[in-house]
């Protein structure tokens, strides 16, 4: 039996986990309004919950927040915010953040 997946459904309860500190939670919110699912894609909003997420140590958010501020999505452009960002996702052996780093190096 396959359950469906509601992604506006998804969304409403990752947020509401969010909202009560949940790191994980804080990431997929992030995603969800970076790509648009569940809810209208919102660069802004992506930043504000990957920030959040970041700042609590996940190294998901931390690559991601890398990626908007090196691109300038939802915020400036910020080279040396995206490699900040990029560096502490590395030193957790995030693959995506390491190989940012060479490249921007």
């Amino acid at each position: 039996m396959t359950i469906p997946v509601e992604p506006q459904l998804s969304f409403t309860l990752y947020l509401a986990a969010a909202k009560q500190e949940d790191v994980e939670a804080m990431l997929k919110v992030g995603v969800a309004y970076s790509k648009g699912r569940g809810v209208e894609q919102n660069d802004e909003s992506a930043f504000e919950w990957y920030t959040k997420a970041a700042k609590k140590g996940d190294k998901y958010a931390q690559c991601n927040l890398g990626v908007f501020y090196e691109h300038g999505r939802g915020c400036e452009i910020d080279l040396d915010q995206a490699m900040h960002w990029y560096q502490k996702s590395a030193v957790q052996e995030n693959q995506g953040a390491i190989n940012a780093v060479a490249r921007l190096s």
